[in-house]
């Protein structure tokens, strides 16, 4: 999987997830132990995959800091993976 792009908060809410659906396969097993689980795996399959392939990008706030730099050298040693550029409220 390749052009999957997510925020450092977006990869711990799909880390805890992959928590939550591990702890929840548990107990379902050991109250049911012929519970399917096929569903639930399918989640953490996907989950772990996206977390396998996906670029970390940083969060700016602020577009004015993006546009300081002179040269395009400077911005792709600051951000060699791009940036996400949060949209200003009006």
């Amino acid at each position: 999987m390749k052009g999957i792009y997510i925020t450092k908060e977006g990869k711990k809410e799909i880390e805890d997830k992959i928590v939550e659906l591990e702890t929840n396969i548990k107990q379902f097993k050991s109250i049911m132990p012929t519970y399917d689980t096929v569903a639930s795996n399918t989640q953490l399959f996907v989950f772990k995959e996206i977390l396998s392939s996906a670029t970390i990008l940083p969060v700016e706030n602020n577009m004015s800091y993006v546009k300081s730099y002179d040269f395009v050298d400077e911005f792709d040693i600051e951000y060699p993976n791009g940036v996400i550029i949060q949209p200003t409220n009006k």
